[in-house]
């Protein structure tokens, strides 16, 4: 069978954009680095989403990956926090350009400037940060939770909530009226240890796993 010179060319391309599509795939063993990166949504069409990750290029990947990916851990949470049912057209209207996402990014080493989203590792990682990302929900909504006082630490106070450890510095944990009396705050402060609050969450970094609260005064 003869082929023309551009059926020929249009062939090659074909192959050659398969071989792209699937690089991750194919090249499992010629990892040059995976890296813990935010992600933010620049751009979303019907096949991809594309993110900015402060890296030389932009991070382009398939659409149902990522829906596979971080759809059921979104609805494991809001189910948990509204009560509401939560599907993927729950999901999908919430994926505008400017979110951001925690992904494990690798590179390619024969590809300069292939970086490529490991789905696998960042699902592990979700998982094993699914009590951040509850507080991180409970962030973004302004909502309270209640925690329970555990000991003195330098600069403040360790506080049980959610089945970890977090902190809550000593001007967070006093009330308005016990800040304007330095006396009666040092005596009611050591009352604290082994006492329940209501907490608000001020912030979260997940690459440090720290968590720091504010005493809800309602």
């Amino acid at each position: 069978m003869n082929y023309n010179n551009q059926s020929v060319q249009k062939k090659f391309n074909n192959d050659l954009q398969f071989k792209v599509d699937f690089v991750p795939e194919i090249n499992q063993k010629s990892y040059k680095s995976r890296t813990l990166l935010v992600g933010q949504i620049i751009k979303v069409t019907k096949n991809n989403v594309y993110f900015d990750a402060g890296l030389k290029s932009v991070i382009k990947t398939r659409k149902k990956d990522f829906i596979r990916t971080f759809y059921e851990i979104e609805k494991l949470i809001n189910q948990r926090y509204s009560g509401q049912t939560y599907t993927t057209t729950d999901f999908l209207k919430n994926i505008r350009i400017g979110n951001k996402y925690k992904l494990i990014v690798y590179q390619i080493k024969s590809i300069d400037a292939g970086f490529f989203i490991d789905f696998e590792k960042t699902k592990e990682y979700t998982k094993t940060s699914l009590t951040f990302y509850e507080l991180d929900y409970i962030k973004r909504r302004n909502q309270s939770l209640y925690g329970y006082v555990l000991n003195k630490v330098n600069g403040g106070f360790s506080v049980g909530i959610n089945g970890l450890v977090a902190f809550i510095p000593n001007n967070k944990l006093q009330t308005k009226k016990q800040a304007t009396n330095s006396k009666k705050y040092q005596k009611r402060k050591i009352s604290f240890i082994d006492m329940s609050f209501e907490f608000k969450v001020l912030n979260i970094n997940f690459d440090r796993r720290n968590v720091v609260l504010a005493k809800h005064d309602k």
